[in-house]
């Protein structure tokens, strides 16, 4: 999958743009069979993802966008 590169120094580094399920799954901090059920089971409840041929792929952007759809706001105390 595609890489990019960073222009902010002079030894730009370059980093993944599409993980695999299983690059996914460790940014997640779970497993592949997760990310497997909740694309089958659970139709709003998964990252959003490419598919090609048999294997999925994620972007890294979306992975962080549904991470944050989840967060959910501290109570307020009185």
């Amino acid at each position: 999958m595609p890489t990019v590169q960073s222009s902010k120094s002079s030894n730009a580094k370059e980093f993944k743009v599409w993980f695999s399920s299983t690059e996914a799954s460790k940014y997640l901090g779970t497993t592949p069979n997760s990310l497997a059920v909740h694309r089958s089971t659970q139709a709003d409840s998964h990252p959003i993802y490419y598919r090609k041929g048999r294997t999925i792929y994620y972007r890294i952007t979306d992975l962080d966008a549904w991470i944050e759809s989840g967060l959910v706001s501290p109570a307020k105390t009185h």
